[in-house]
């Protein structure tokens, strides 16, 4: 084995276990990437360079006629709710109350509306 393919072996190991660590932190990759001080483009370079390296490595990629889906990963951020839990609206039918908070989508009213009609 030549010198630059060790040294990009290593390089390798120690993006994995870097890839690793922040995805066992439970912490979002970007406030991992700033925690360890180190830069978003620079964390998902590596990310790319392992993950092709290890598509390179499956074995149904060598076939010359295989198609499938080489997985990538990104961040994905899902928008906050304003969740306050005051209720909107109180419906009492015999022993039966049912609340309806502020922040319920039209669906959830929709049922509860339902399943209240039906009562």
């Amino acid at each position: 084995m030549r010198v630059s393919q060790l040294t990009q072996e290593i390089n390798y190991q120690k993006w994995s276990e870097i890839i690793e660590e922040c995805r066992n932190s439970g912490m979002k990759v970007t406030e991992w990437c700033k925690e360890k001080k180190l830069s978003l483009r620079q964390y998902y370079y590596w990310q790319s360079k392992i993950c092709k390296k290890v598509s390179e490595n499956l074995p149904a990629l060598k076939e010359k006629n295989a198609l499938i889906d080489i997985p990538t990963f990104t961040e994905v951020k899902i928008p906050t709710i304003n969740e306050s839990r005051e209720i909107a609206l109180t419906v009492s039918i015999k022993d039966t109350t049912v609340q309806i908070h502020n922040y319920a989508d039209e669906s959830t009213v929709a049922t509860a509306l339902r399943i209240i009609k039906s009562l």
